[in-house]
């Protein structure tokens, strides 16, 4: 990556749009090898040059800010990942609005990062915020709730109240004990068995008697009892020649559009659920503009599409001349509406059809020993809104063989 990176830079020049996407690839990798600083300072090259180029308040930028926080955050430095963490989300806010997984999403980091400076006071109001904003969005019973409640008693637990420590574990274990493990064995949200645990701990302490001996004992015996069924049903995750049968919940060229799938499938209860990508050739129909001569009016004529509410994306061919892409599609008929709507807005455009190679992602649950296991798993999903495909395996996790099989994928903006 970082010798990619070196070639675009000596292409392009420093901050051309080209370089944002592998400085944040580099900049992730460095995150995952432990190298905070070195990746801060790759997360600060791609946020200057999106900030340019889409502007302070866009949520690319919101995004590079959450990963810049988390980098900060993992380094101690607690204020700076408030910094970047506040900005995400009044850019998230602006954009999506209040009620939205995203502003929950930053309003719980920010939480986190209060909890770290010891202002738990500060940090229960967010965490009760986040707790309010996935209540109106999933309801009262769901496993990303039930974490909520869980992050709750614990601050209060360090805060040292533990009538309100009490108070959230007890709903945290019954959003579990409802689902009956289903929807409390995912990798984010703990089974009941810890709950009761901690229950059991609390009730044992002199500081806190106000639960009886026998609602800890009911919880605790409860928590045993559920956690047996659950063991069988986590270790479904990879194929097997025993377990030959599958799911198939959706395949898309859109990533966004499979991880909405994704998180809805293990917000139903299925953490094995996963994402994979492979590369298909596919026809697709590009929209440009007439070719620009130069760099500077390229860029104003993405700003002027910007500001008339167009999505775009500035290419460069090797005669040095630029076109500005405002569409991919794999219909004609939708490059067709885009092309009206530009000429009706006074812009000359044309459809050009090309074959690329595009990444495609499928959305699975793999591991079922039994036909009749899955197509019962299969109706479930249903019941929540989710159409399955039964398929007969085993298959691996890894993407299909052929001459791009081993490419790594890459981040498409792609409307379908």
């Amino acid at each position: 990556y970082e010798r990619v990176l070196a070639a675009k830079v000596k292409l392009y020049g420093a901050k051309h749009p080209e370089l944002s996407g592998m400085l944040l690839a580099v900049a992730g990798l460095r995150q995952k090898l432990g190298e905070q600083r070195k990746a801060l300072q790759y997360y600060e090259r791609a946020l200057a040059i999106n900030e340019e180029v889409y502007g302070r308040e866009h949520p690319r930028v919101a995004a590079i800010l959450r990963e810049m926080g988390d980098a900060w955050r993992s380094l101690g430095e607690y204020r700076r990942a408030l910094e970047c963490y506040e900005r995400s989300l009044a850019i998230n806010e602006k954009v999506y609005g209040k009620w939205h997984p995203l502003a929950a999403a930053d309003r719980r980091r920010i939480a986190k990062s209060w909890d770290g400076l010891g202002e738990l006071a500060r940090a229960i109001a967010y965490y009760e915020q986040v707790l309010e904003i996935n209540r109106k969005i999933y309801g009262d019973r769901d496993r990303v709730v039930a974490e909520n409640l869980r992050e709750l008693a614990g601050a209060w637990y360090r805060l040292g109240s533990f009538r309100n420590t009490s108070k959230y574990l007890q709903a945290a274990a019954e959003i579990s004990r409802r689902w009956g493990g289903r929807a409390s064995h995912s990798r984010r949200m703990p089974s009941v068995g810890k709950n009761s645990e901690r229950l059991h701990e609390l009730n044992s302490s002199p500081a806190m008697p106000m639960l009886s001996p026998g609602l800890a004992w009911e919880k605790t015996a409860g928590a045993i009892e559920l956690e047996q069924e659950i063991i069988p049903f986590e270790k479904q995750g990879g194929a097997s020649a025993e377990k030959k049968y599958g799911l198939l919940l959706g395949s898309f060229f859109s990533r966004k559009k499979a991880g909405a799938l994704l998180e809805k499938a293990r917000g139903s209860g299925f953490p094995g659920a996963y994402r994979r990508g492979y590369w298909v050739k596919q026809l697709v129909y590009l929209v440009y503009s007439e070719p620009v001569s130069d760099y500077r009016s390229a860029r104003e004529l993405q700003e002027r599409l910007r500001a008339d509410g167009f999505d775009t994306y500035l290419s460069g061919a090797a005669s040095q001349e630029y076109r500005v892409r405002t569409g991919i599609f794999t219909h004609r008929h939708y490059a067709r509406q885009l092309l009206e709507k530009l000429k009706g807005k006074g812009y000359r455009a044309q459809i050009q059809s090309k074959v690329l190679p595009m990444p495609k992602y499928e959305v699975r649950i793999d591991g079922f020993a039994s036909r009749e296991e899955a197509e019962a798993r299969r109706e479930f999903l249903q019941a929540r809104g989710i159409e399955a495909k039964l398929v007969r395996a085993p298959f691996s996790r890894r993407a299909p063989s052929g001459k791009d099989a081993g490419s790594p994928l890459i981040s498409v903006s792609f409307q379908e």
